[in-house]
């Protein structure tokens, strides 16, 4: 997307719609002569007002924290998100077996799948204020642009028969990325976040990446325990902000 700056000047910003209508807004670029100090808010928002028609329903962008571009995206219509925690580890050589029973994913199952993350969200700590779409089609479409994956990366862990947990792994460069991992309210503080991890530790391992990492909401204490007693440890931060068309 390139829109004019306020002085003129031509502003390239990258950007990606997915399935689920959500905008990944890159960091903008521009040509010389460079902006003033501040002079960007304009454009940023005139090329966030044309990505939404274009057919997205949230734009997400992120910044380093303390990142100068801050003030220029609250200006231009952007909202403070939540702070994003990047753990990571290397995968174990000899890892811990992932038991229990597992469904895999299949086309015949997105919404399946999509009605078992709904649930999981219920009280979640993870990014609660980030939009998500209701559409279950679209909505697990959109996870399956996220990298390359195999439907053994795409799994419900089962407890008694029925769906418990559920897991979304991906496979990004030399690394896999745990995308979504979730646990429906009942059996929260019942060893199902740990089996799920048990899970992802293994296939990691299976598909011999160099990484395997995740982003966690800084507020999600429970999910930072869980990464830090399985091995992971805190990598970087990010600041996440948050547009919606009604703010445009």
């Amino acid at each position: 997307m390139s829109v004019k700056g306020p002085e003129g000047q031509l502003l390239v910003i990258p950007f990606g719609i997915g399935a689920d209508g959500t905008a990944q807004v890159g960091l903008p670029c521009f040509h010389l002569p460079p902006l003033s100090p501040g002079g960007d808010g304009a454009a940023i928002a005139e090329a966030t007002r044309a990505i939404f028609e274009l057919g997205a329903q949230v734009a997400l962008a992120t910044l380093t924290p303390q990142s100068p571009l801050t003030v220029e995206l609250l200006d231009a219509g952007f909202h403070a998100g939540p702070r994003m925690v990047e753990m990571a580890r290397t995968p174990p050589d000899s890892p811990e077996e992932a038991g229990g029973d597992y469904v895999s994913y299949s086309q015949d199952r997105r919404v399946l799948f999509a009605d078992v993350l709904y649930r999981t969200l219920h009280g979640s700590l993870d990014a609660p204020e980030v939009p998500v779409c209701r559409d279950g089609e679209r909505l697990m479409l959109s996870f399956e642009e996220r990298g390359a994956f195999d439907r053994r990366d795409f799994v419900l862990a089962l407890e008694g028969g029925e769906p418990g947990g559920i897991l979304l792994l991906s496979a990004v460069e030399e690394a896999l990325e745990i995308v979504y991992i979730g646990v429906v309210p009942e059996l929260r503080g019942r060893g199902m976040g740990r089996r799920l991890m048990q899970r992802a530790l293994a296939r990691a391992s299976e598909h011999g990446a160099a990484q395997i990492r995740a982003f966690v909401d800084a507020r999600n204490t429970p999910a930072l325990v869980l990464y830090e007693k399985s091995g992971f440890s805190e990598k970087r931060a990010v600041q996440v902000f948050i547009a919606e068309p009604k703010t445009f």
